[in-house]
């Protein structure tokens, strides 16, 4: 039995537009590490590297539960890409 997790880009862009409120923003961050054990392929790992990433650099540090799973999501595709890949995103 395969699975395969697909995401529409647009979507996922709107949510994390910067009117968005910072509980529904860490829900969906949230949900996408809870989904990240099904992913299969590559581009899903680099796709949840880059989410992190930009979420981590727009919002603020204050929130501290946002920014733990922030890391652990980034922390987490970096361990599957590779080293090569995480310097990349810099």
């Amino acid at each position: 039995m395969y699975l395969v997790v697909t995401f529409n880009h647009d979507c996922m862009h709107s949510v994390f537009q910067s009117g968005t409120p910072l509980q529904l923003v860490s829900e969906a961050v949230r949900s996408i590490l809870a989904i990240s054990d099904l992913f299969t392929e590559k581009a899903q790992f680099q796709w949840m590297l880059a989410t992190c990433l930009e979420l981590g650099k727009h919002h603020p540090l204050e929130d501290e539960i946002l920014h733990q799973y922030l890391v652990f999501g980034a922390c987490k595709a970096a361990a599957v890409l590779g080293p090569v890949s995480f310097l990349m995103q810099f």
